[in-house]
């Protein structure tokens, strides 16, 4: 169960939109740790598609994310 001070210990989100997704569970305790540790660490969220799994599609996918990690490594 999440509460309002953050996750709880063998806690699992399925609350709210996207919090069932792993990605979006670790990025959530991800953001939180790094409020309370004194990190100059950055860490971001992406999300992508999940693709067709061919090669031209994950370059596809690969050369959509360059630019925007290149941005956030620079902001």
């Amino acid at each position: 169960m999440r509460s309002d001070t953050g996750p709880t210990s063998g806690s699992t989100s399925v609350w709210g939109g996207g919090g069932g997704f792993l990605s979006n569970e670790i990025a959530y305790r991800v953001t939180k740790l790094r409020a309370t540790l004194p990190s100059t660490v950055p860490a971001g969220h992406l999300h992508v598609p999940g693709g067709n799994g061919t090669d031209a599609d994950r370059v596809r996918i690969v050369a959509r994310c360059v630019p925007i990690l290149r941005a956030a490594a620079l902001a």
